[in-house]
């Protein structure tokens, strides 16, 4: 009998947090991961033009239709790979056929072109001129250089400071524009956004000098959306509540039951040791203990 309520009462769990995702809008979420498919590996911590798989706590990555991720199919692991411990999404050592390759796989960004030309590593816009000037030319006609700014302390090219702060800056989500040498942040689909879409601007607004990016002052339409923003990380589930950040493993027991009866029975707590000195609490020690660490790469 105990597979069977076994089975039933996991069931139950994953009704009733996808229940709440797809009902909750916006709310005080914000996700460095697919919400609720940590089975599915593709989905979780897919990245465009790479094959990832999670395998005994490690994260595995390859560049598709590669011959290393042949290897890895075939026999289990390419004749040579890389480690970087701890240096993935969420915390986890991640692997691949060469350091290369996973600096590429962290660096792949939506909306960004991003490649590893000459050991260093180029971030430009897609569609942009200066994207089709280093593909015509080798680099666009203007560019700057940021050293050891890039995953794993990768020097970084690209055309602008500007470009590269709205790198920085870009997560699911949200909305990240650069106005008078301000970063604006806002949540997509709020009312704010769309007050900004159709106006240019909004009634109300904070301004945080300096927070932002390389030192860019932020400009957004409250404190709190700026913490939900700066809490995200990949490969972590956060959600801000009466100030603090809440950090859970995605798809997590932890996180179910903090969606269905709200604080865990047990938790840990780390005062003003997260963004914008916010405290910080998890169900797990190990969960608080990456996701700090996560805020310092």
């Amino acid at each position: 009998m105990s597979k069977p309520l076994t089975f039933y009462k996991l069931l139950c769990t994953c009704l009733i947090v996808a229940a709440f995702y797809s009902c909750s809008g916006r709310g005080d979420h914000a996700s460095g991961a697919l919400f609720g498919e940590e089975n599915n590996q593709q989905s979780t911590y897919a990245k465009p033009g790479f094959y990832v798989e999670e395998s005994e706590g490690r994260l595995w990555v390859f560049k598709n239709d590669s011959e290393a991720l042949s290897q890895f199919k075939d026999v289990g692991e390419p004749a040579k790979f890389s480690t970087i411990v701890g240096g993935g999404p969420g915390g986890m050592t991640i692997r691949s056929d060469t350091k290369e390759t996973i600096i590429g796989y962290l660096a792949a960004k939506e909306g960004f072109f991003t490649e590893i030309i000459d050991n260093r590593l180029w971030i430009l816009e897609e569609d942009s001129e200066s994207l089709a000037q280093l593909k015509s030319f080798g680099e666009p006609a203007k560019n700057s250089t940021f050293v050891g700014k890039g995953p794993m302390r990768i020097t970084v090219r690209t055309d602008s400071k500007h470009t590269f702060i709205k790198y920085l800056a870009a997560k699911k989500g949200f909305w990240t524009e650069i106005k008078e040498d301000r970063l604006w942040i806002l949540e997509k689909g709020s009312d704010s956004y769309k007050q900004i879409m159709e106006a240019g601007d909004i009634a109300k607004n904070v301004t945080l000098v300096g927070k932002g990016p390389m030192n860019i002052s932020i400009r957004s339409d409250d404190k709190a959306t700026v913490l939900k923003w700066a809490a995200m990380k990949d490969g972590f589930n956060t959600y801000v509540r009466e100030g603090r950040i809440w950090v859970f493993k995605p798809g997590s027991e932890h996180e179910a039951e903090f969606l269905e009866v709200g604080e865990p029975a047990k938790s840990v707590t780390k005062v003003g040791a997260g963004p914008m000195r916010a405290t910080v609490r998890a169900a797990e020690l190990d969960v608080m203990h990456r996701y700090l660490r996560s805020l310092k790469m």
